[in-house]
This record gives structure tokens, sequence and C-alpha cells, in this order.
């Protein structure tokens, strides 16, 4: 019978959860089709690095704190929300920044 004290198991696990498509690896890819190897690889290693805190404090005993105290849950939820409307505001400046504009020769090339 599997358990939690299997760390081998525990750790392959891990690893193909970590596989597996999804956002982040959205993240990546977008990444690297943008900016190429100079872009992905620092967008990869900043999931990795998010990986890497969530699993420490994890470790360290903070979902039970969270689960025992509303008022840290509280405190780490709009913590939470309030970076994400940090990054949705520069996103938001960085699209109402007008674009530069286009080489007058690129136009006429492309008649």
């Amino acid at each position: 019978m599997f358990g939690t004290h299997d760390l081998a198991l525990f750790s392959l696990t891990c690893l193909v959860l970590n596989l597996t498509p999804g956002v982040d690896m959205a993240f990546t890819l977008v990444s690297t089709l943008r900016g190429g190897v100079r872009a992905g690889l620092p967008a990869a290693a900043g999931i990795c690095s998010g990986c890497v805190v969530h699993t420490a404090a994890a470790a360290f005993g903070l979902a039970a704190l969270l689960a025992a105290s509303s008022a840290a849950f509280a405190v780490i939820k709009w913590t939470g929300a309030a970076y994400l409307l940090w990054l949705a505001l520069g996103m938001l400046r960085a699209g109402l920044r007008p674009a530069a504009a286009a080489p007058a020769d690129s136009a006429a090339m492309s008649d």
C-alpha cells in the first residue's frame, strides 16, 4: 500500500504533475516564442522559483497556519489580490502606451 512515507513515489508524482502541460507551460512557451531563449529561460526560472517557495511554505506549515487562523488567511488573500491588481495595472499601462511608429520602408515593401 502506498503512503506518504514513500519519498521516491512522492517525488515521481510531483515530477509527473509538473511535466503535464498547463498555464505554466503556456506562459513559458509564449515567452520563448516572443523573445527567444533569452525570454524563455527567465520565465521558466521564475516558475521554478515560485514552485520552490510554495513547497517550502507548505513544508514549514503555512497551510496548517492558514487553516487554523482566519485572520492569517485573510491577510494572505488580500495581499495576493493586491499583487494581482498591481500586475493588471502594469499591463494596462503598457497596453495603453502608444506603439512605436513603424519604419516607412516596411509599408513600401508590403505593396
